[in-house]
């Protein structure tokens, strides 16, 4: 009886071993996993309180669907300590921000990532739309036929959201259309903070970036970053 009570407690002993390997496994290199106990929204982020290994965490991250009691994973965290939030004027004594979180240990590869965002340089020219012009505001036909003039300049750009990507690279990642173009160029790529929906028409504001290379084979010859809506 001795014996087989022996035997049986190195059986639960072997197969909690491989249990813990098995977990070990699907988490590959890198990736983060936690345990959502609190979320306070923000207007820009949200930020979590969460469990990883068992150490309580805060984290923020872009506007996105973050439920208690949720598992999540993550990767490439940034350390922020003594981080002042003014959107929710609370100070962290540490804070981790992330680029994304996924309910799946599976991440995308980056390249992956930029291909979709640069997917919408892809869309045929909607040649039915028709935005009412703004003052102050320059087209983007006339934005692509004078790059150069306006390289790290702000500039005001009023359009109609035909793409739209969040979360990617930390940035959201709107595709713009106004109806002209030049030598071809109708689309035109624009990065920041703000929340659009396909089919909007708005005014941005942005600084503008020629031959803007993000790697994994992805360079644009003309990009607005740092964008935000021109009220």
């Amino acid at each position: 009886m001795r014996l087989f009570f022996i035997a049986f407690l190195l059986m639960a002993t072997t197969q909690s071993c491989f249990n813990n390997l098995v977990e070990m496994e699907v988490l590959a290199e890198g990736v983060h996993k936690i345990e959502v106990k609190e979320v306070v929204e923000g207007a820009q982020y949200v930020y979590f309180r969460a469990i990883e290994d068992d150490e309580e965490y805060w984290y923020s991250t872009l506007k996105a669907e973050v439920k208690v009691g949720e598992t999540y994973y993550y990767k490439d965290p940034l350390e922020m300590p003594n981080f002042k939030s003014k959107e929710l004027d609370r100070t962290f004594e540490m804070i981790y921000f992330l680029n994304s979180i996924s309910s799946s240990p599976d991440f995308k590869k980056p390249e992956e990532d930029i291909k979709s965002a640069h997917a919408g340089n892809q869309n045929q020219k909607a040649s039915e739309i028709k935005i009412e012009p703004l003052e102050g505001a320059i087209t983007i036909s006339e934005l692509y036929a004078n790059r150069e003039k306006y390289v790290g300049k702000k500039v005001v750009v009023k359009g109609q959201v035909v793409k739209f990507n969040s979360g990617i690279m930390n940035m959201n990642w709107t595709h713009l259309q106004d109806g002209t173009e030049h030598e071809g160029n109708f689309d035109l790529t624009v990065t920041g903070l703000e929340n659009y929906n396909v089919g909007d028409v708005v005014a941005i504001e942005g600084v503008v970036a020629i031959d803007k290379d993000f790697g994994a084979g992805y360079t644009y010859e003309l990009i607005v970053e740092k964008a935000v809506t021109k009220k």
